[in-house]
């Protein structure tokens, strides 16, 4: 696995986004988080996170100077439902709380019987704290995590927070192209347990059978307190985007099987459109 391809990998041990949040309570906030490789001070990957009272918008953003939706995660908090959002090929796939919940144990059976791989279940962690500068370290035979956080102002958003980063971690079980969540998972008992928001997560990952080479990234993140216009308009385009584009399963979604005949007729039908109007 090349440095490159090991970094994209493991991006979601940092940003992975339990406990039910009460919509009676819920606030509504921004959370704006980037991911850096190694020293770089320019982003690899940056998330826009809109939380609502019903759902929970997150937003894979392209690296253009108007950046742009590449995926969308929307989190159905009453239903416990994630549905994924492919904005260039027009497609949605759904998941279940359970469906999720088993791919993560079938997951973690498959990872433990894999020898170069089984660390990602197995390492155990010691913990160090250094209070003063709101920094929390975790620190493995083979991974190191560091978050500096603290408790937000407004704690009542802590629930609707936990409860994504748990659906969100979770869902790298979905995508074989990932690295399993397990040590990101442990982390996420860490920040349940201080109750912070994470303004900084930094990882070392050593040279190890499944990583031919060290190395080191790092998250960050911001939190606004509401959501102005534009927020809700980037939500209310994901609702709109949810029920228009196509339901596939989550093989054909991750790319593992070829495209189902109703996208390929729908892009059929939009390549004649195009063609007709360029004619007249």
């Amino acid at each position: 696995m090349s440095r490159t391809s090991a970094f994209l990998a493991i991006a979601a041990l940092l940003v992975g986004w339990s406990i039910a949040p009460d919509e009676t309570n819920a606030q509504e906030f921004r959370l704006d988080s980037q991911v850096y490789s190694g020293d770089s001070t320019e982003p690899v990957s940056q998330n826009v996170t809109l939380f609502s009272p019903k759902l929970v918008c997150d937003f894979l953003m392209s690296n253009d100077v108007d950046p742009k939706p590449i995926e969308i995660v929307v989190f159905d908090t009453r239903q416990k439902l994630i549905v994924l959002l492919d904005p260039v090929r027009k497609m949605r796939v759904e998941i279940p709380d359970l469906q999720l919940m088993k791919l993560t144990d079938a997951l973690r059976r498959e990872t433990l019987q894999n020898d170069r791989a089984k660390f990602l279940v197995n390492d155990q962690y010691e913990e160090d704290s250094d209070l003063s500068g709101n920094w929390f370290t975790l620190t493995s035979p083979t991974i190191q995590y560091r978050i500096k956080g603290n408790r937000p102002q407004d704690e009542t958003i802590i629930p609707a927070y936990l409860d994504f980063l748990d659906h969100f971690t979770r869902l790298s079980s979905s995508d074989p192209k990932r690295i399993p969540p397990f040590p990101r998972m442990r982390l996420n008992r860490t920040i349940k347990s201080l109750g912070w928001i994470p303004s900084e997560v930094q990882i070392t990952v050593n040279k190890n059978e499944l990583f031919r080479e060290s190395f080191k990234a790092t998250s960050r993140h911001s939190v606004t307190n509401g959501l102005t216009s534009s927020d809700r308009e980037m939500i209310n385009n994901a609702k709109e985007l949810w029920t228009e584009f196509s339901a596939v399963d989550l093989t054909e979604y991750r790319g593992l099987a070829k495209p189902s005949k109703k996208i390929l007729n729908l892009a059929k039908k939009k390549s004649d459109t195009t063609s007709s109007t360029k004619q007249r």
